[in-house]
């Protein structure tokens, strides 16, 4: 008999995804399921599961079915001593197999217990394993050609598991398993297939899915007739009276029991005090289970409710209130005066014009300011200090009639210095001509260039000049008729101003239309 070639790891790990496919599906249920808290201190369980088995070794691999039976005692929520058997027989699905396999191993098992698990519980379980049962390797005729006693080979198991604690007595658990060889470690099929360890040893994987039932040690140490196992409030006194759990009655449901409480009868869901009185927590001689403001200021004086007084009934307490005599049915805001919600300085009670815009400037009523009187807000004024009796458009400013024989000046036009562009501050009033323009178009209108008096008078007609025709070209692209406009620079003829101030100098800068 030669030894084969064991298959590759990329098999085992095939077979092993097979197997590991039920624990999977055990730890989904358990993770969905609801959070419990059974306690696993000073029980004893009874366990019986089933699984898959892996044989890994000189013959190559094979899976069988494998059943597992335990006894396990918690010492400690988080410790536990296991004694556990599995039977199950190994082959290789052809010249290997055993007879009357059975592994028994006593362990150490530590499983945490976490706050947010619930009875989701891992655990990690290892210590020592003995075997016992007998293999068997036969010939291409099916004839036994060796058989080998398995009985006393000892190997370190190495579990990975979850058990889900369904209540205090049921549970179910899903596990993962190897071996660590401790002594020959091919003794399972007997052929030696390499002189290292992981090349000459035989494996056995094993995964499966069981259930325990689990009783309690029962004592009764503080001897209130309710066993330790079940009750809630270990540690009771000698003679108080308790309930089915365990804990101390408490008749008012205060969370203060019965022998300790000082104030029995208080309403049910009371905060009160550690001998069972309502708390006052703010001090104002009003507990807190009828106080509707629990939290008034140390000092305040308050009504029968426990909230603090409002003499004018705008809403404010009087302690808060910096306007304490607001008339009634006066919307006040959180200091107790009378709100102004547009911002403007007139109270909401007083303002004929509520929603006037933040910073517009507003009279007596809260209405905003028009201060040449021309009927447009001094806020949307485009013309402020428009002529007493003045027509003005929808921005106040001067409406162009275009007549025979008027002579207009364009307020608003300005050129970037020294040149003939426009500066775009002047597109609204251009706006404004070209409309008048169009309104009427059969006139002849000329459009009249001028400048101050500084610079030369032959350079003062040609930039008065180029002005001039640049407005009429923009007039024109925005639809005044072209032949109805004619340009003419004037330099500094014809001011308006004097020429000795700044001010003048500006005012003589301008366009003029003349209608013919």
């Amino acid at each position: 008999m030669h030894p084969t070639r064991r298959p590759g790891l990329t098999n085992l790990e095939k077979k092993m995804k097979h197997f590991l496919l039920p624990i999977g599906l055990a730890a989904s249920i358990l993770s969905a399921a609801e959070p419990t808290t059974p306690s696993l201190e000073n029980t004893v369980g009874i366990g019986a599961g089933v699984g898959g088995q892996i044989y890994n070794g000189t013959f190559g691999e094979g899976t069988t079915l494998t059943a597992r039976g335990l006894v396990r005692y918690h010492p400690l929520e988080w410790l536990g001593a296991r004694l556990a058997w599995e039977y199950g027989n190994l082959s290789n699905g052809q010249e290997y197999s055993t007879q009357d396999l059975s592994q028994v191993s006593l362990d150490l098992v530590l499983q945490p217990q976490g706050r947010s698990m619930g009875g989701f519980r891992p655990y990690l379980a290892s210590g020592v394993s003995y075997m016992f049962g007998t293999s068997t390797l036969e010939n291409a005729r099916g004839e036994a050609v060796q058989n080998k006693d398995l009985t006393g080979n000892l190997s370190i198991p190495v579990e990975l598991g979850a058990e889900f604690l369904i209540d205090e007595n049921w549970s179910i658990w899903g596990y993962a398993a190897s071996y660590i060889h401790a002594q020959e470690w091919d003794r399972l099929d007997g052929e030696r297939s390499g002189e290292g360890y992981f090349e000459n040893r035989d494996d056995v994987y094993r995964v499966g899915l069981g259930a325990t039932f689990r009783f309690g040690i029962r004592l009764d140490e503080d001897g209130d007739m309710v066993v330790d196992g079940l009750d809630k409030c270990p540690g009771t006194p000698a003679k108080v009276k308790v309930d089915l759990q365990g804990c101390p009655v408490d008749n008012d449901s205060d969370r203060v029991p019965d022998y300790m409480d000082k104030c029995p009868g208080t309403p049910k869901a009371s905060n009160v005090d550690s001998l069972g009185c309502p708390l006052d927590a703010d001090k104002d001689g009003v507990a807190d289970y009828v106080d509707v403001c629990p939290k008034t200021p140390t000092g305040v004086l308050v009504d029968s409710r426990g909230c603090p007084l409002d003499a004018d009934k705008d809403g404010v307490p009087d302690f808060q209130d910096k306007c304490g005599s607001t008339p009634a049915g006066v919307k006040v805001d959180a200091r107790g005066c009378p709100a102004d919600l547009d911002k403007d300085g007139v109270t909401d009670d007083k303002d004929a014009c509520l929603g006037t815009r933040p910073g517009v400037k507003v009279d007596a009523k809260g209405c905003p300011l028009d201060q040449d009187k021309d009927g447009v807000v001094d806020d949307q004024d485009k013309c402020p200090g428009t002529k007493a009796g003045e027509k003005v458009d929808s921005v106040g400013c001067p409406l162009l009639v275009i007549e025979k024989g008027a002579r207009l000046t364009l307020d608003g036009i300005v050129f970037k210095t020294g040149s003939a562009e426009i500066d775009s501050v002047s597109f609204p009033t251009l706006g404004r001509a070209a409309e008048a323009l169009a309104k009427a178009p059969t006139v002849v209108v000329e459009i009249a260039g001028f400048t101050d008096n500084v610079g030369k008078d032959a350079a003062n007609r040609n930039l008065s000049r180029q002005r001039a025709e640049a407005v009429r070209t923009y007039l024109v692209k925005l639809g005044a008729p072209k032949k109805s406009l004619t340009a003419k620079g004037y330099g500094a003829a014809e001011p308006v101003a004097d020429n000795g101030t700044e001010a003048g100098r500006a005012q003589n800068r301008r366009i003029e239309f003349r209608v013919k």
